[in-house]
């Protein structure tokens, strides 16, 4: 096992060659997180099931999850920097801890929360934290003029 790891690292770390190389710790966790995903598939099934209630969920409750394809990481877009920031915070309120992702590292229009789903929330994780970010998207609704005016629009 640490010798395909050790593979895939010297294919796929190229653009990490003026960076600091992997402290041993997490390369050892990262052979440790493969070894228990191997003997213990239920848990993938369970993260991609998670994910795919997170996304049938947010697109009944008509959130934008754009076209998310990944089973641990579902973005919410939001629009732009300060909604995000403002949500997040609403959410983290509420018992939700949701990063907001902002200019620059997505384009200005683009801001988003990103959730990261595990194979360890339940069913009821998952609808009260797409039912608390609905109902927070709708309350900052009307917070939008005081956005657009700070955003200078």
């Amino acid at each position: 096992m640490k010798g395909e790891l050790t593979d895939y690292l010297k294919l796929t770390v190229g653009a990490f060659v003026y960076s600091v190389g992997l402290p041993p710790a997490w390369a050892e966790g990262c052979a440790k997180a493969i070894e228990i995903m191997t003997r213990e598939p239920e848990r993938v099934r369970r993260l991609q099931d998670n994910a795919l209630l997170f996304k049938r969920l947010a697109g009944e409750a008509g959130l934008d999850i754009a076209q998310a394809t990944g089973a641990a990481v579902v973005p919410v877009l939001v629009g732009n920097s300060i909604a995000a920031v403002m949500l997040s915070e609403r959410l983290f309120a509420r018992g939700f801890n949701v990063l907001p992702i902002i200019h620059p590292a997505v384009a200005p229009n683009a801001a988003r929360l990103r959730f990261f789903l595990t194979s360890e929330h339940t069913e009821e994780d998952i609808r009260l934290a797409v039912q608390a970010t609905a109902e927070e998207v709708m309350n900052l609704s009307g917070a939008s003029s005081l956005i657009d005016k700070v955003e200078g629009r």
